[in-house]
């Protein structure tokens, strides 16, 4: 894993990783559980006049009721199945966050991949924290500044780690999983919170 494991400064998004959150065998349980059981859809995106497919598939879980919105997508809730209950819980016990929903995302190979962006949908909220957990292959995630002159950093993502991206994050960094060489599928279970008080 490349990065500094804390990074508590601004020359590096506060990001704390958890190499081994999930043991390897519980990891690859739940990267089975994930392909079987949830129900994955391709999204399509629009650029230059044309749609395209998204290079990844993704799959939505959350309280009944909550929506989560974002480049022109809508996701809604309709519950979270009981083990991904019993997952969120886990993840807010550890991280001390309240988060009611899991955005999965499915890289098939490594042509699959998701661009640069900074998850700055109002429906997160004005300083949202995010928390990832991976499972399968590892990929990296890249981050940088949203402005220049642009500061950069990766993190190589084994399965079972969980990375926190706290407060602030998302304000000043953007973040990717970049296309490369990898024959192998990963799943990310991106956590966020969609209620507010």
């Amino acid at each position: 894993m490349s990065g500094p494991k804390v990074a508590p400064s601004i020359a590096v998004p506060p990001v704390t990783i958890r190499p081994e959150f999930l043991e390897p065998a519980k990891a690859a349980c739940w990267l089975g559980w994930c392909q079987r059981r949830l129900r994955w859809r391709q999204e399509r995106v629009r650029m230059f006049g044309r749609e395209y497919d998204c290079r990844r598939l993704v799959a939505f879980a959350a309280e009944a009721g909550l929506r989560y919105r974002y480049s022109g997508t809508e996701h809604i809730g309709y519950g979270l199945p009981r083990p991904l209950s019993v997952l969120v819980k886990r993840v807010n016990l550890m991280l001390g966050t309240v988060f009611d929903s899991v955005l999965l995302t499915r890289y098939r190979s490594g042509n699959d991949q998701l661009g640069w962006h900074a998850d700055g949908e109002p429906d997160l909220g004005p300083e949202p924290d995010l928390a990832v957990i991976s499972l399968g292959v590892p990929r990296t995630l890249a981050f940088r500044t949203a402005t220049k002159p642009r500061l950069a950093v990766r993190y190589r993502l084994e399965a079972g780690s969980l990375l926190h991206m706290g407060a602030g994050t998302l304000s000043v960094w953007q973040h990717s999983v970049p296309a490369e060489r990898s024959s192998g599928e990963r799943i990310s279970l991106g956590f966020r919170q969609l209620r507010w008080p």
